[in-house]
């Protein structure tokens, strides 16, 4: 499996994690901004949304990155022998062709 094989995943599992993220804290949001008109304060469990949200968050964004990555610039290979190219060479070290 080349890299675009494997950057479709991280790319899929990035957005996953980084809705679930943002869900969390639009519930925690949600819960404090909620409990500003109630008596006393949030519940405890709205912090823990909090908690586990902003993680997510910071993991989906990076799988996003990973998965956009690109690949470095393949070298050009000779015609002759396939045998791959010093950048800016203009023949072969393998067969001295033309490249």
């Amino acid at each position: 499996m080349g890299n675009g094989g494997r950057r479709t995943p991280l790319r899929v599992l990035g957005a996953l994690v980084l809705l679930a993220g943002v869900f969390l804290l639009l519930v925690t949001l949600m819960e404090l901004f909620g409990s500003l008109s109630a008596d006393g304060g949030p519940g405890g469990w709205a912090w823990w949304t909090a908690v586990a949200g902003l993680p997510l968050v910071v993991a989906g964004g990076w799988l996003l990155q990973a998965g956009a990555a690109t690949e470095p610039p393949k070298r050009p290979a000779c015609a002759t022998c396939g045998r791959e190219a010093r950048p800016g060479a203009r023949f072969c070290d393998g067969c001295g062709a033309l490249l």
